[in-house]
């Protein structure tokens, strides 16, 4: 499976994947939209055709659900004041 992302502006996002065959960089001449209802969570936005290949372009933002996201906001913001706590040497 060969995942893409696209304007990643929210943040820093990491994906965990098992392998990374290749990096391309495509026009956006060479996507194919995709309407979101045909997807789940309407997270593809295009599609693009590589060597006979369908890659699925991903949005960032519809990856996660909105409680996924929430979720994660909450352990960023513990982790930066745990940073920050131990920066100024608090328990």
């Amino acid at each position: 499976m060969l995942m893409i992302l696209k304007d990643i502006s929210a943040g820093p996002l990491g994906i965990l994947v098992d392998r990374v065959n290749e990096v391309l960089s495509v026009p956006e001449s060479g996507l194919i939209p995709v309407c979101g209802e045909d997807m789940f969570n309407g997270c593809t936005e295009a599609t693009i055709a590589v060597q006979g290949q369908t890659i699925h372009l991903l949005s960032p933002t519809r990856v996660l659900l909105e409680k996924e996201r929430e979720l994660l906001s909450e352990f960023r913001a513990i982790a930066q004041q745990r940073l920050q706590d131990w920066e100024a040497g608090r328990p």
